[in-house]
């Protein structure tokens, strides 16, 4: 299902295609975003969305990955 757009005001909400790769965007605004790219995803190349602090989340997200993978 497309996602929704609207893009004077910067805000997308949901699944979109892009150049064959798939993303599910969720921001109202182009700062504070965490943008994952994911690997063995069935659908999605990129997540992006937007959130308070988004390079600590990021740090913790690795963390947790590394710890998981060992």
């Amino acid at each position: 299902m497309p996602g929704t757009s609207i893009s004077f005001l910067n805000i997308y909400e949901g699944s979109f295609k892009y150049a064959n790769e798939w993303y599910f965007l969720s921001f109202e605004q182009n700062r504070s975003l965490l943008i994952m790219e994911l690997e063995g995803h069935e659908r999605y190349q990129y997540v992006v969305f937007q959130m308070e602090h988004p390079t600590e989340a990021a740090a913790e997200i690795k963390g947790r990955i590394h710890a998981f993978s060992q």
